[in-house]
């Protein structure tokens, strides 16, 4: 596609959006790539004349229809105070900068009749949150517009972290965004927040939502034409090793239906890691993708934190992500012990993410994204790779 064709795309379906917000004319657009979920652009957009810096970022919703809609955030929660509802709202209000040209992160979110994960809705509810309690390691949101499943955001300039790049410094900055996310949990605007897209509040919870990965792994690999390295892979070496961390877990923690309580939950970014963040030029890191967040588990964040393989989190780091926990859970030594036995469950289940590439029954998703074709080149690297992070895994020492 040309230049040209993008720009008038992307104006056909986002441009009045973008004015609404006071941004201006949308001048040029490029498509991002690596968004794995929705399509991502960085927009250039000039303005005539100064914005009206009171201007509400939450335009009149599109007309286009949602497969699943996301209620106005104040409409989550009807009995939320005056002062709650006046923050909420102060949360997505931008004063647009007096510069007329400005770069602008817009997102595009995937929404299928066929997925009920609403990637819009959370991270929707995520920024608004953050904003009104003072997180401020994030991006701004400038507006949503529901119908047509947009976000625009400001653009970052920064740098991508490296495995090397990770130290101290890094992991403290990480872990004090979390800290700050928390602050505020106990704030009555908390509760528009709902739980994360794959929330885990009960110890079956967790094993059944690997489960149901590697159920889908094992479906691919008995379909006709799958790869042979593939399905040896899944059936002679991920099975036995999800029924051994399944019944190791299982005897360890013997509670498998008793939820969590309140007070042991977290905010959690989801997804939440050094590849999800940039380096500004100050050498502060900003956090961005929060489709997945939402009330969840800890134990889940901690587990999915030193598991995420782009860039490693060095276990060493594993109490000192227990210290910050201490203050924000009511039951600190059941969160030491769950974090503990649930972390093989993790390991698993990212290898389960790592050969994703076999997968056939996300082709809408990856269509929607625009992701390049899966080569086979591609497949045998992450079949490696995968098979490397199997072999490798490690325990954490009581």
């Amino acid at each position: 596609m040309t230049a040209d064709s993008l720009l008038n795309e992307v104006r056909a379906f986002a441009g009045a959006f973008v004015s609404q917000l006071g941004l201006g004319e949308i001048v040029a657009a490029r498509r991002l790539t690596g968004g794995a979920n929705n399509q991502v652009y960085r927009l250039e957009c000039r303005r005539e004349s100064p914005g009206n810096e009171n201007l509400i970022a939450s335009p009149k919703a599109s007309e286009s229809p949602s497969p699943h809609p996301s209620p106005p955030l104040e409409e989550r929660v009807p009995d939320l105070s005056a002062e709650a509802r006046r923050a909420v709202v102060e949360g997505r209000v931008k004063g647009i900068p007096e510069p007329t040209l400005r770069t602008v992160v817009l997102k595009r979110y995937f929404r299928s009749a066929g997925d009920s994960r609403d990637r819009f809705g959370h991270e929707r509810a995520f920024y608004s949150y953050a904003h009104a309690v003072g997180v401020r390691r994030i991006p701004d949101a400038f507006g949503w517009d529901d119908g047509a499943s947009l976000g625009a955001l400001e653009w970052l300039d920064g740098s991508p972290l490296q495995p090397d790049d990770v130290s101290d410094d890094e992991v403290k900055a990480a872990l004090e965004f979390f800290q700050e996310l928390n602050a505020g949990r106990d704030h009555e605007i908390a509760r528009i927040i709902e739980p994360g897209s794959e929330a885990c509040f009960t110890v079956a919870d967790h094993l059944d939502c690997l489960g149901r990965r590697v159920e889908r792994l094992m479906l691919a690999g008995s379909k006709q034409g799958a790869d042979a390295g593939f399905r040896a892979l899944v059936d002679g070496e991920l099975v036995p090793a999800w029924e051994n961390v399944r019944k190791g877990i299982s005897a360890q923690l013997l509670n498998l239906d008793e939820p969590l309580a309140e007070g042991n939950r977290c905010l959690s970014p989801s997804d939440f890691g050094f590849h999800n963040c940039l380096c500004a030029s100050d050498g502060s890191l900003r956090f961005f993708d929060f489709e997945y967040s939402g009330w969840d588990d800890p134990a889940k964040t901690m587990g999915d934190f030193f598991s995420q393989p782009r860039i490693p989190v060095p276990l060493k780091y594993w109490d000192y992500f227990l210290e910050v926990l201490k203050p924000l859970v009511i039951d600190f030594d059941m969160l030491r012990h769950r974090a503990q036995f649930l972390f093989p469950a993790y390991q698993l289940k990212w290898v389960c993410i790592m050969l994703n590439e076999f997968m056939t029954d996300d082709l809408a998703r990856r269509e929607f994204s625009d992701q390049r074709p899966v080569t086979r080149e591609r497949r045998e690297e992450q079949l490696a790779r995968a098979r490397f992070a199997l072999h490798n895994r490690t325990s954490i020492d009581g």
